[in-house]
Parts: structure tokens; C-alpha cells; sequence
């Protein structure tokens, strides 16, 4: 399922993330690990860039390589844009929760 325990992949972004700690809705489309379409789920953003972005989610139901729409928040405003996003790699926290690395489509 390639789930790495407490670790974050090796760096091979292109761009350089930055925090941007807020909420966001995500909607699976496709391939996901205990999601079925549709179903909209909350997470938080850890970091961003403009070619992808790190969430936390609080269950694995995602799998690598499944196809979501994420709904981000533009800080400050009233209103977030729709973005496809891949699951590029997913890693355990010790707190039981998870964080996934997106790539913007």
C-alpha cells in the first residue's frame, strides 16, 4: 500500500512548499482505498506550492495514485477553487494520523 511509518518521502519537488495551515475538503474520484465517489472528507493543509501540497487526514482511505478533487480555501476570502489532485505518497504519524503528498493535474 506503500504507507511509510513516521517519514516523508525523499525531497523531489520542483517548487518549494510553504505552510499554509488551513482546512479543505477533498471529494475521491475514482480509486480510493475506503472512499467511495463522491463522498466529500475534510483534512488539513500542511504546506503548499503551486504544483502540489501536503494534507493530514485523520483515517487512510486514500490509496497512492487515486485521483481527488480538492476544494482549497483562499485565505481571507469567502471562497476556495477546485483542483484535481494525484495521492503521490502517503506516511503514518505516531499520532495515528496520516499525511498525503498531492500533485496538482
Amino acid at each position: 500500500m506503500n504507507i511509510k511509518k513516521d517519514s516523508i518521502p525523499e525531497e523531489r519537488r520542483c517548487a518549494v512548499r510553504d505552510p499554509y495551515p488551513c482546512a479543505v475538503s477533498f471529494t475521491a474520484l475514482g480509486n480510493s482505498h475506503n472512499l467511495p465517489n463522491g463522498i466529500e472528507k475534510s483534512a488539513e493543509i500542511i504546506d503548499i506550492s503551486n504544483d502540489g501540497m501536503r494534507i493530514g487526514i485523520s483515517d487512510q482511505f486514500l490509496r497512492v495514485g487515486s485521483m481527488i478533487k480538492v476544494r482549497v480555501p483562499i485565505q481571507g476570502k469567502k471562497t476556495s477553487i477546485p483542483v484535481l489532485a494525484e495521492v503521490k505518497w502517503i506516511s503514518e504519524k505516531k499520532t495515528e494520523n496520516y499525511h498525503s503528498g498531492l500533485r496538482f493535474l
